[in-house]
């Protein structure tokens, strides 16, 4: 279960780690339309980043999934890949259920012509299922690529950087 769980913690916060985070999920989300209506505001790569920072500080699976191609791979842990909508479904399901907030530290976003390098460090909070609180962080590589109607999504999530080599 600690396993699942430090995975499902560091699978997001890696590719969110360069937006800005929310403070009180309650407040936004009451304040805010679903992201899974915005998803069409993702002109630019890092658009798409601060959509998917905000769906999972709120919960909301389904603006996470709007995030992703829908053949799109997600490195769960090192040595073992979620690829394609439903693995990936799975995969941020628990995460979201530990109620994460992510803060980002600091992030580059590297592009030419329809595809963009997104690194970023991060910090994340969160509740574990037997109540512990949940402390992670982390550096990310991701790749994003543009859509046939100009839409960024996201290609590849590796939330563990340069840790999938070891």
């Amino acid at each position: 279960m600690l396993q699942l769980t430090k995975f499902l913690i560091i699978t997001l916060m890696a590719v969110l780690a360069g937006c800005s985070t929310l403070t009180e999920r309650e407040t936004h989300h009451k304040t805010n339309a679903s992201i899974s209506e915005k998803k069409s505001h993702a002109s630019k790569p890092e658009d798409r980043i601060n959509l998917l920072l905000t769906a999972v500080n709120q919960g909301d699976l389904e603006a996470v999934m709007a995030c992703y191609e829908p053949g799109a791979t997600v490195v769960v842990e090192p040595g073992k890949l979620a690829t394609g909508t439903q693995a990936i479904r799975e995969a941020f399901a628990g995460y979201i259920a530990m109620k994460i907030l992510i803060t980002p530290e600091s992030q580059k976003i590297i592009q030419t012509s329809d595809t963009a390098l997104f690194i970023s460090k991060w910090k994340a909070t969160g509740v574990a299922a037997d109540g512990s609180a949940v402390l992670m962080e982390g550096t990310s590589s991701d790749v994003l690529r543009r859509q046939a109607d100009g839409q960024w999504l996201i290609a590849i999530d590796n939330p563990f950087g340069v840790t999938v080599l070891k």
